[in-house]
């Protein structure tokens, strides 16, 4: 019976060690518990980061007015089906006079990084030689049914006082592209 109770008790120290073990590996490789509003809160950062850094390189392009750099930012879909893109960011160039005072905005988001696609949708204030401006960009961060729409989908700019009563901003239906000044139809 000894001998029984003996093999019992080493085969659940050997259970007890490896659980032991186990949970130990688990910590020291990083893994924790993050409550969901860590979690929401940590995906937000992303995103306004991801909307960020493209938001800069808008400005980039724009202050030094480099075309090429502008257009490269655009998805291959966006490239192919947006209508007149080169006529568009030579406007847009001549639009925005290019020597920004700052901006500030935000993004908000459809889908997420656990989905098939992320759209962000960026929405800043800058500010120009004492004119605000107000910049709006869609972009695809990834896309596993349409790879080719990863990148910048459109771009709409226009002053505050151009912003007419009722306006609404473009979305991923609407077709890719630049848009300077012109309300669009309102879509409700």
């Amino acid at each position: 019976m000894k001998k029984i109770w003996s093999h019992i008790i080493s085969g659940k120290k050997k259970k007890v060690v490896l659980l032991v073990s186990c949970m130990i590996a688990i910590e020291i490789s990083g893994c924790h518990y993050q409550s969901k509003g860590e979690y929401m809160a940590s995906v937000i950062r992303e995103e306004q980061d991801m909307a960020d850094e493209m938001m800069q390189s808008i400005m980039d392009a724009l202050e030094t007015k480099d075309a090429e750099a502008l257009k490269e930012l655009f998805s291959p879909y966006a490239l192919e089906h947006a209508e007149n893109l080169d006529e568009k960011i030579e406007e847009l160039m001549k639009f925005y006079p290019g020597s920004n005072e700052g901006y500030e905005g935000n993004c908000s988001s459809m889908g997420g990084k656990h989905y098939s696609r992320l759209i962000l949708y960026g929405t800043y204030d800058v500010m120009n030689d004492g004119q605000e401006y107000e910049v709006r960009f869609i972009t695809m961060q990834h896309n596993d049914e349409e790879p080719d729409k990863v990148g910048l989908y459109l771009i709409e700019v226009m002053t505050e006082e151009a912003e007419p009563e009722g306006f609404k901003w473009r979305n991923e239906e609407d077709e890719p592209g630049i848009y300077v000044l012109e309300p669009q139809e309102i879509h409700w």
